[in-house]
């Protein structure tokens, strides 16, 4: 019946949510690269039925797009008729407005006002039975019509930055779900219940799941890869276990075999991942009302998503800068990593160090700060004392002493430039490098004197190196890390301006619905640090790329610490977090160089 077989089960398991919905009128068009089907279910519906091909229907007459994305495609573009209902890198469903002809279904997702009311319902829930042991009871005719329609809902209780309950209400009418599983999570026997006390410290998150679910497909589960912002059901005949992207926030997994496995065991209470088990996912709409507020605040997986319009480039880069002087150790070393959930013992990363204080300091002169400034030279004092008095085992020496020279220069210390950029000259083996170290390497040199006929030489020589190996690689269709090959658009700015931007339009193209950048070009998997770098490197031509720029601006500032996503951390660890960029949806902890990317984009941007 369906063309696409490797992706019959999840084409299957769409017809069959949807056979409960549709209407005669209703087409769904199947999109599958270049190849369109048009499906519609007959009528009277028989339990069971599948829909049937229909031909030459016009695409206006869709109702319903499924569509499955290949590894080189990175978005749709639908207008705005047209709902969102499932989206992941594989597939995309959405469902046109205007077939809706009654009450909104929850699929669509819910107000500002219908959040905050139902905060509202789970707030007086609490209290209700704490301060008095009652149980809430709703009156229908009180509640809006959509709070009467069934719904799976999980309330957390969070108070001081920990989890204080956690349930799960499944098939209840909205409200009286949420009613429900707020009582019943503050007595959460996994967790210390909820006191008098607490009642005014609590962060109420409200979770509401879609019942639209797909199976895992085998390509899915054999790239081991998370979907941090979706919800998972593993289940038997007789056992079932649900994970939902809060679990993020307080608890990290190496991969989705990992992930499943915990899965299975600690939620399903499976003995182990058994082959009959079955691995679901689905969307959240998924909120948080945080104590004392009047407003909730949408996330998406386990952070907060904050408004369009807060956005700034200058606030985002202020907010990271005081971070990174919060958290600077007296002797001008940069903790790489601040993390919410585990212990961190005295590091120092000698590449990153140097990278971030440069961007500190770029940013400080942009912008007037000489508090930033002074804190980049803190940096350099300590990367000098360590790189020219003392000698580094085992680290990497040539990308420690190219963004040592970057700092160095934005900074003027013409010694220390020096003495770079003669090691660099003399002892680096550009041949045997990988590609990103060359790239930092010609970026580097390019600010010495090319006269000079031995930085000459070795500049030329390493760019040939450079493009030979970008324009192999793009030419086998090997995966590429874009982070890599980013910073080539730096190495060519001025000696091979078209190149520079052939490679600048070849990342532009990765970018994702979201704003973000992928990994590499055979993933969709995204974190701060790497798109952190793209945004740097295009901010060189920051008027040609701004659309792009605004979109990955947006994008790191909704993984912006701030006082909205800060809620599963304890008070005491939230000044070490504020303005500091969450990894990824898996990954709360904070990495400096993601902060350091940032700032010099921004402070590019300033400058243009």
């Amino acid at each position: 019946m369906f063309r696409f077989l490797q992706d019959r089960t999840q084409v299957r398991e769409f017809f069959s949510w949807a056979s409960d919905i549709v209407g005669p009128d209703d087409v769904i068009l199947v999109e599958n690269g270049t190849q369109k089907d048009f499906y519609r279910f007959k009528f009277p519906m028989r339990a069971g039925c599948m829909p049937r091909k229909v031909f030459r229907p016009q695409e206006t007459d869709a109702t319903f797009i499924v569509h499955f994305f290949n590894s080189q495609e990175y978005r749709r573009n639908v207008s705005e008729e047209w709902t969102h209902l499932f989206r992941s890198p594989t597939l995309g469903i959405w469902e046109k407005k205007s077939r809706i002809r009654e009450e909104t279904p929850l699929r669509h997702g819910l107000t500002a006002a219908e959040r905050m009311r139902l905060a509202e319902i789970a707030r007086k829930s609490i209290s209700a039975y704490v301060v008095h042991g009652e149980i809430t009871r709703l009156e229908r005719s009180s509640l809006l019509p959509r709070f009467t329609l069934p719904a799976n809902v999980d309330v957390a209780l969070w108070v001081d930055g920990h989890i204080r309950g956690s349930i799960f209400v499944e098939g209840a009418p909205l409200a009286e779900g949420v009613a429900k599983a707020a009582r019943l999570a503050c007595a959460d026997n996994r967790h210390k219940p909820i006191r008098d006390e607490d009642i005014d410290r609590i962060a109420v998150q409200i979770t509401v799941m879609s019942d639209m679910r797909f199976t895992l497909t085998p390509e899915e589960i054999s790239s081991n890869s998370i979907y941090a912002d979706k919800g998972y059901v593993i289940q038997t005949k007789d056992k079932k276990g649900f994970f939902l992207p809060s679990t993020f926030n307080v608890q990290k997994f190496a991969n989705l075999s990992g992930f499943l496995q915990n899965l299975a065991t600690e939620k399903a209470r499976l003995s182990s991942l058994s082959r009959d088990a079955r691995v679901l996912i689905f969307e959240v709409h998924d909120f948080i009302a945080l104590p004392k507020e009047s407003t909730t605040h949408s996330l998406t997986g386990p952070s907060s998503k904050k408004p369009v319009a807060a956005f700034s480039f200058g606030a985002m880069g202020h907010a990271a800068a005081e971070w990174l002087l919060r958290i600077q150790e007296p002797d001008g070393n940069l903790p790489p990593i601040i993390s919410p959930v585990r212990a961190i013992g005295p590091r120092v990363d000698w590449i990153r160090l140097p990278c971030t204080a440069w961007a500190l300091a770029e940013f400080g002169h942009v912008t007037g700060h000489s508090e930033y400034v002074a804190s980049a030279q803190k940096s350099l004092d300590f990367v000098k004392k360590y790189m020219f008095e003392h000698s580094l085992p085992q680290v990497n020496i040539p990308p420690v002493l190219a963004y040592t020279g970057q700092l160095a220069r934005t900074l003027g210390d013409r010694d220390a430039i020096q003495m770079i950029v003669s090691r660099l000259v003399k002892s680096f083996d550009f041949a045997t490098a990988d590609t990103i170290t060359v790239g930092q390497v010609v970026g580097c040199l390019s600010y010495a004197d090319e006269h000079d006929l031995d930085i000459a030489s070795k500049l030329r020589d390493m760019r040939v190196i450079s493009h030979e190996r970008f324009v192999r690689a793009q030419a086998s269709g090997e995966s590429m890390n874009l982070a890599i090959y980013a910073e080539l658009v730096r190495a060519f700015e001025k000696s091979d301006p078209a190149f520079s931007e052939r490679i600048a339009q070849w990342l532009s193209k990765m970018q994702q619905d979201d704003g973000s950048f992928p990994q590499s070009t055979t993933s969709s998997f995204a974190y701060t640090r790497s798109t952190g770098k793209v945004f740097e490197v295009l901010a060189l031509e920051a008027v040609a790329h701004a659309k792009e720029l605004k979109r990955a601006g947006q994008w790191l500032f909704d993984r912006q610490y701030d006082e909205n996503n800060l809620f599963f951390v304890t008070k005491s660890m939230r000044d070490m977090l504020r303005g500091g960029f969450r990894h990824d949806h898996q990954n709360s902890d904070a990495w400096i160089d993601a902060a350091g990317h940032m700032l010099l984009g921004v402070a590019r941007i300033m400058k243009s």
